[in-house]
């Protein structure tokens, strides 16, 4: 049986989120485990709910507010029937986020596990300082349009997966500066991509990557309903993946920087001081 949770009271009247949350509290002490919430702009829906007895538990959403799915267990999956506000997914620790439309800014933010399937595009900063604790399954973040800018800074370890489907038109389907500061995982991409760090490589697919897509895509594109597109991500050669440098090559970059006393006497003050000829 679902249990059928609302925003609003008897008058129509939107409830806060306090009161929204304290309805999902009582209704797992029954031992519901199956959600159906109408929402409007409510915090922090499907984050750490677990049941008393360990059961996974399934939440299907409407019109949530920022942080739906933050700090989501493993075992349980959110459904949002529509586009989220930011902060999706955020510190992701298990759960399986399915969000219909767009996703706001820092979508997948911080995730340390689980997976988080966009229909749409998401928001600047997604997939920042996403990582990968070895103990547990790495986060992955599929998306079939487009991030904003600022996308996987600092990035840790996880997968994301950029489709850049209906993004023809765009300069880069990562936005500006994406991968800032990457030190782990990897970013798949199809489509354009510019201003991308020095820390970086941009890398031709091997035959792992292509396996890891081969299996992926298609309960990626099945989840989101979007099935008519498995043809056309499936030519691989579209297709281009960032990972950062190691630590060896990033230091053997840095070594190759002048000193203070050399950029000063060739460069600041060269051919005629700092003010020109």
């Amino acid at each position: 049986m679902t249990a059928k949770i609302s925003g609003f009271n008897d008058s129509n009247i939107r409830i806060s989120t306090q009161e929204l949350l304290q309805q999902i509290y009582v209704a797992l002490d029954k031992g519901e485990t199956d959600f159906e919430i109408l929402s409007s702009g409510h915090h922090d829906i499907g984050g750490p709910f677990w049941s008393v007895e360990g059961k996974p538990l399934k939440f299907r959403v409407k019109n949530p507010g920022q942080r739906v799915g933050a700090f989501g267990l493993a075992g349980n999956q959110i459904i949002v029937e529509g586009s989220t506000p930011a902060d999706a997914g955020w510190l992701n620790a298990g759960a399986e986020l399915i969000i219909k439309g767009d996703s706001g800014d820092t979508t997948a933010h911080c995730a340390a596990s689980g997976k988080i399937f966009v229909a749409g595009q998401v928001g600047t900063r997604s997939g920042s300082l996403m990582k990968h604790d070895p103990a547990f399954p790495a986060p992955e973040l599929w998306v079939l349009k487009n991030t904003g800018s600022f996308s996987f800074e600092f990035m840790g370890g996880g997968t994301a997966i950029v489709c850049g489907i209906d993004c023809e038109e765009r300069d880069s389907v990562l936005g500006e500066r994406s991968c800032m500061g990457m030190v782990g995982g990897t970013v798949y991409v199809r489509g354009p991509v510019r201003n991308l760090p020095d820390e970086v490589w941009m890398l031709d697919l091997n035959a792992a990557d292509i396996d890891f897509l081969s299996a992926g895509l298609p309960v990626f594109l099945k989840n989101i309903e979007r099935d008519k597109y498995l043809e056309q991500l499936t030519d691989f050669s579209q297709w281009q993946k960032v990972t950062a440098k190691s630590d060896e090559e990033r230091r053997l970059r840095h070594s190759m920087r002048p000193t203070m006393r050399e950029f000063r006497l060739n460069t600041w003050v060269a051919d005629g001081g700092i003010f020109g000829g």
